[in-house]
């Protein structure tokens, strides 16, 4: 009995890797900038003057239109050498938002202000899901590779 010619489906597990591997670095990518953000910010305590919400509408696969969005606080804090500012968060959240009046650490870049966040916002999570997405990409396209090594070329 002759092998089945796999021709382009050979190709398959590379795909997988590559798209693997793309979703991995923009993981570290993400990380790797929020790590560096919160080692060279300098915190001070400011307050919660708004909340800004930001809606993301889009469609699924289906064609089906959904919304989502972040909750976006607005910071008034005074920097170290002493200029106030107002400014909206750099990153959101779409649970457990901040309330106005709410007293906060505030985050910010000494070379940009306006460029705040809270302590505990940023893309951490999005960041672990891409690697995490990405390793089972790359995996699955592993798996297919060693499965169609084991099949003989005809």
């Amino acid at each position: 009995m002759d092998a089945p010619d796999l021709g382009v489906l050979r190709l398959l597990p590379f795909i997988f890797v590559g798209i693997g591997l793309l979703f991995m670095v923009i993981g570290v990518v993400l990380a790797v900038r929020l790590r560096l953000f919160r080692r060279t910010a300098v915190r001070v305590p400011g307050v919660v003057t708004d909340v800004v919400y930001q809606a993301d509408v889009g469609y699924d696969a289906s064609g089906r239109r959904r919304t989502g969005g972040m909750w976006f606080p607005v910071l008034s804090f005074t920097t170290m050498d002493g200029r106030p500012v107002r400014t909206r968060a750099h990153y959101g959240r779409n649970l457990g938002r901040p309330r106005p009046g709410d007293q906060v650490t505030v985050l910010y870049d000494p070379e940009d202000v306006t460029r705040a966040a809270l302590p505990r916002d940023g893309p951490g999570c999005l960041a672990v899901g891409f690697v995490l997405l990405g390793l089972s990409f790359a995996a699955v396209g592993a798996l297919v590779l060693v499965l169609f090594s084991a099949i003989p070329s005809g």
